[in-house]
């Protein structure tokens, strides 16, 4: 991915989240899986060996220039279901691999 530009909502993250940023470069230059979400933004998730096989999600917009880094976090490498809601209150898993 060219440039991105982090959100200040995601640097915030990174430092609330204990994510290194290196961690989030590494995801979107080389994920694992790549979803588009229903409002245009690209997740890019991938396995981080440094924090035990989690998975780190990078929410990218891509829509802009330079493409703006959203929020970045952690989802577990367990089975089960991990849910959240859309803005719109639609269902979407946070856990990429089911």
């Amino acid at each position: 991915m060219a440039e991105a530009q982090w959100s200040t909502h995601a640097k915030t993250m990174l430092e609330e989240r204990r994510i290194q940023e290196e961690w989030a470069m590494r995801t979107i230059q080389n994920p694992d899986r790549y979803e588009e979400s229903e409002d245009g933004n690209g997740h890019y998730i991938k396995s981080i060996p440094e924090h035990g096989g989690r998975f780190l999600r990078v929410v990218v917009n891509p829509s802009v220039s330079p493409k703006r880094i959203l929020t970045v976090f952690l989802i577990g490498v367990w089975g089960g279901s991990y849910e959240a809601k859309n803005q719109q209150g639609k269902r979407y898993p946070l856990f990429p691999f089911g």
